[in-house]
């Protein structure tokens, strides 16, 4: 699909921006959609689910005053990563064939070693990491990333006047074709999480040693 496009890779703020290999692409609305349809049937007959989780900084960060958020999270992406894999693992042992479940991250962001510690700790195993553009999945979850922060942006700052009609047709086109689990991490998931996870790692202690 991307060589028939003439185009070495997805990434969406490149592509909804006209910037990299889209630089050509604007005012090119019937070939932007064409592009977008495909892809989506390709990832719709691929993907038997789509897994979003973001996490809101300033509450981590607000709440971290008064709980040990940072102290069993480390960052806010490693409590993003946790999230996830943990509603893929939840998923998978009701609807998986009995396969392996092999669990890739992305590979490049400065708070891997963050995300490594907590997924050692809460799913006793080590995440494996690979670069994006070598592996079109990742290109894939790109889109699933970019429309999901999107719309916790939208529903966070135009709760007020926002509605399904005001989704971008990037949006739609996803959605409407791959079923995700969609998940927005504020201030009260993040006590639940913290309150939860004390009681249960009571016995172990917390401390540095996370």
């Amino acid at each position: 699909m991307l060589k028939l496009f003439a185009v070495p890779y997805l990434h969406m703020v490149e592509f909804a921006q006209f910037t990299g290999p889209f630089k050509s692409w604007r005012n090119q609305e019937q070939k932007r959609r064409e592009f977008l349809d495909r892809l989506s049937r390709i990832i719709a007959r691929r993907a038997r689910r789509g897994f979003y989780r973001s996490v809101r900084v300033k509450q981590f960060d607000v709440l971290n005053r008064s709980h040990p958020v940072e102290e069993m999270f480390l960052s806010p992406l490693a409590l993003a990563g946790l999230t996830c894999v943990g509603a893929v693992n939840n998923w998978a042992q009701r609807y998986a064939d009995g396969g392996e479940n092999v669990i890739v991250f992305e590979d490049g962001d400065s708070d891997k070693p963050t995300l490594t510690k907590v997924l050692e700790l809460y799913h006793n195993f080590t995440p494996i990491y690979k670069r994006k553009h070598a592996h079109p999945g990742f290109q894939a979850a790109d889109w699933l990333a970019y429309e999901g922060r999107r719309l916790s942006s939208d529903w966070i700052n135009k709760r007020e006047t926002w509605s399904q009609r005001n989704y971008r047709r990037s949006v739609t086109i996803l959605y409407d074709r791959i079923p995700t689990d969609l998940g927005d991490i504020g201030e009260r998931e993040i006590q639940q999480l913290c309150e939860g996870l004390a009681v249960a790692l009571a016995p172990k202690g917390l401390g540095g040693d996370l």
